[in-house]
């Protein structure tokens, strides 16, 4: 499959609303986390060259650069989620008539469910990075651009949980528990916890409307 990121929106869109399993719900994940990080990016862009903000340049300049990697890594992680549901399926319909070919079948279906699993904890902790971002620049960024940040962090959140959702699911598609779910469900954990902490500090935040008036960004 080629780089989803290359692909015009709508083409995305078609491809995810499509019959075919993959992309779904992992790659969606993905995309959410790159429209956060590109958020993220543009309020610290839109803080730069601002003497009012004269004091966080450097750091915003930092965090800019961040971001864009960030989406890019994410993108890449959207493509790659399809690619590793492709590869279950495919280990899935390895032949299985002798106790040979059960085992390898096995052992084929174990690894592809590893790299399936993999792929979104590697998306939730992206996202959760830009998580963090979204909350410096919603604290320290140009205050026009105070709810892009919040929806920075809202979609943030979405790719977070929807792609440990993801990984959960691949998980308890095992028949048995390797040693390494044992350390992938602690690293799913950790990541939740502090996806929490900054969700509820967003809400309270952002919490009720902000009227006051608005300088030109």
């Amino acid at each position: 499959m080629s780089r989803l990121t290359e692909e015009k929106f709508s083409g995305i869109m078609d491809l995810i609303a499509s019959c075919s399993p993959a992309p779904g719900g992992g790659t969606a994940a993905a995309l959410a986390g790159v429209m956060a990080a590109s958020l993220v990016e543009m309020v610290a862009n839109l803080t730069l060259g601002r003497k009012k903000y004269a004091a966080v340049q450097e750091e915003m300049t930092a965090l800019a650069l961040e971001a864009r990697e960030l989406r890019g890594a994410l993108g890449e992680l959207a493509a790659e989620d399809a690619r590793a549901y492709e590869e279950v399926m495919d280990a899935y319909k390895l032949p299985k008539a002798s106790p040979v070919e059960q085992a390898m079948r096995e052992a084929a279906v174990e690894k592809a469910l590893h790299r399936a699993a993999l792929v979104p904890l590697r998306t939730a902790e992206a996202a959760l990075a830009v998580m963090e971002k979204a909350a410096t620049v919603a604290a320290r960024g140009n205050k026009n651009a105070e709810t892009d940040a919040a929806v920075a962090s809202l979609l943030g959140s979405a790719a977070v949980r929807g792609a440990l959702l993801n990984v959960t699911v691949n998980l308890r598609t095992l028949t048995h528990q390797p040693a390494w779910t044992v350390t992938m469900d602690e690293q799913c954990q950790r990541i939740s916890s502090r996806e929490k902490e900054l969700r509820n500090t967003g809400d309270a935040q952002h919490r009720g409307p902000q009227h006051r008036g608005l300088e030109p960004v």
